[in-house]
């Protein structure tokens, strides 16, 4: 059972065992704050031993690639943190109880497409695992299993995803959330890493990244139908030169919002955030954002769309409440 738990890890799907998404966590919580948990008759303790052996294949031979032993709560209690660092806002579709680590993995390659002109062939289907380096996938399990900073090769391989892609999906913000959690000594990035919005922070690149979704916002309530946005042109490069990009976007965000729109209300709304926002910027952009910079301005743009999503499919729920009563 100790085994089959902690192969729940890898997947959020229900096991071949009988481990549900439900039980792994409940387990993992129990054990990892030092309590027995009970499953079907058999009193897991916190203080079993437990080792783990991973293997990876090397020409005609196996390698090792790490060897740990500990008791399970101790491993248990890493990966309950590994669960509070990866824990953010998503989407209300997305009932995603954890970030599995198959999930993550997934994050750190290219997306495959379907050849539509390609023959039709039986082939086992292959897990993202299996596309991942095996150096790649020995670090981020033992930065999870002993509760150590992630390799900086992981946040390094999502950036250049996010590039191009021009997109922050839940996943890989919660990869940068993780990362930078362990990584990061910057007090001011430290409060925006949250599980949600942090409306109070004036950090900078932060603030830009909300900026720029505000942007994204004003262009598409004046341009509902548009096929290409400011985030498929300037994403990228507003989150490394804001001081090149951000004035080209003012200017374009300054004619949509003279245009003249189906919400009103929406309208003042956004002009109002906006307002709030570039007062916290000031008169002058940053010339260039590091690494850690983008991460936070990603973070910010992706915590602003949550926020009008959830608004969004909030009017909805209530609109539909509204006729049903009727």
């Amino acid at each position: 059972v100790y085994s089959d738990l902690f192969s729940g890890l890898y997947s959020s799907e229900t096991q071949s065992n009988g481990l549900d998404e439900k039980t792994i966590k409940d387990a993992t919580c129990a054990l990892a704050q030092g309590r027995r948990y009970d499953y079907e008759g058999i009193r897991l303790n916190p203080d079993e031993h437990f080792h783990i052996l991973a293997l990876s294949p090397n020409k005609s031979r196996l390698a090792i690639r790490f060897y740990l032993t500990d008791t399970f709560g101790v491993f248990a209690h890493n990966i309950e943190q590994y669960y509070q660092d990866t824990e953010i806002r998503r989407p209300r579709y997305d009932k995603t109880g954890f970030l599995p680590i198959l999930r993550l993995l997934g994050q750190t390659i290219r997306k495959q497409r379907k050849d539509e002109n390609a023959p039709v062939k039986k082939q086992k289907k292959k897990s993202a695992i299996e596309n991942v380096s095996s150096e790649m996938v020995s670090a981020i399990m033992q930065a999870i299993l002993n509760g150590t900073p992630y390799p900086v090769t992981l946040i390094n391989v999502v950036e250049r995803r996010i590039n191009v892609e021009r997109d922050v999906p839940p996943d890989k913000a919660a990869i940068i959330k993780a990362y930078y959690l362990r990584k990061t000594t910057n007090e001011q990035f430290k409060e925006v890493l949250q599980m949600d919005i942090n409306e109070e922070s004036e950090y900078l690149p932060y603030v830009l990244g909300r900026i720029f979704s505000i942007y994204e916002q004003i262009q598409l309530g004046a341009i509902p139908n548009i096929n290409t946005t400011i985030k498929d042109k300037y994403f990228t490069s507003a989150s490394t030169t804001p001081a090149r990009i951000f004035p080209i976007l003012g200017d374009l965000a300054a004619k949509h919002m003279r245009k003249a729109w189906k919400s009103e209300g929406l309208k003042i709304t956004l002009d109002k955030v906006l307002g709030t926002l570039t007062q916290k910027v000031g008169d002058h952009y940053p010339s260039r954002l590091s690494l850690e910079e983008r991460g936070a301005f990603q973070l910010g743009y992706y915590f602003e769309n949550q926020k009008r999503f959830n608004k969004t499919n909030k009017s909805n729920e209530d609109n539909e409440q509204g006729e049903n009563n009727d």
